[in-house]
């Protein structure tokens, strides 16, 4: 029995000696990263991100928000007060020059804003042609309307023009509008426009 464990140890002993000569080598993976293929590393499995990065875009999505504030200079449709007959006035966009019901030429400017003005806010216009102011209106404590849509509108502001003729112009309309109890806060919009109607 003595004579067997004593082989048996000798055997393993001496396949220890073969064998450990030609043990394969594990390279670290931290050492080895530049060397490892895509191909040799395919495992089947969906590729890992960094955790940094996957965190950043997690961190952008949160803070995109909507705008606290904003205002739109536009125009209404004569005499209504809703917001259907809104629509924006865009940069180089056209401006109707109309006969009001007084027999004075003018147009008609309108806005719709929120996140600015709480109450009442005092307006003044004016157009220029050719560098030259050719019409200019103001009006104090003036009230805002809700328009059910998450706006405040203001329709109808007649800004006299002194004659039809300007139609087919350039001109330039500014519109500003402040807080009209402690005029802290201002909006101020320019807009080049081309002058059109002129036509009773």
């Amino acid at each position: 029995m003595l004579l067997n464990r004593l082989v048996f140890t000798a055997a393993l002993s001496a396949l220890v000696a073969l064998t450990g000569c030609d043990v394969p080598t594990v390279e670290s993976p931290v050492d080895g990263l530049d060397t490892i293929s895509p191909e040799s590393t395919d495992t089947g499995a969906p590729p890992t991100t960094d955790g940094d990065a996957v965190s950043d875009i997690v961190v952008e999505a949160e803070t995109t928000s909507a705008p606290e504030s904003e205002f739109v200079i536009g125009v209404n449709v004569t005499g209504k007060n809703t917001p259907e007959f809104f629509s924006e006035l865009p940069e180089d966009g056209d401006l109707f020059v109309e006969l009001g019901a007084q027999g004075l030429w003018m147009v008609v400017l309108a806005f719709k804003t929120y996140g600015y003005f709480d109450g009442k806010v005092l307006l003044r216009s004016w157009i220029e042609v050719a560098g030259e102011r050719v019409g200019e209106l103001a009006l104090a404590k003036q009230k805002l309307l809700p328009g059910g849509d998450g706006w405040d509108y203001y329709y109808n502001f007649f800004l006299v023009v002194p004659d039809p003729a300007l139609a087919g112009q350039e001109a330039q309309v500014t519109l500003q509008v402040e807080d009209d109890e402690t005029q802290e806060i201002v909006v101020v919009i320019e807009r080049n426009v081309t002058l059109t109607g002129g036509e009773p």
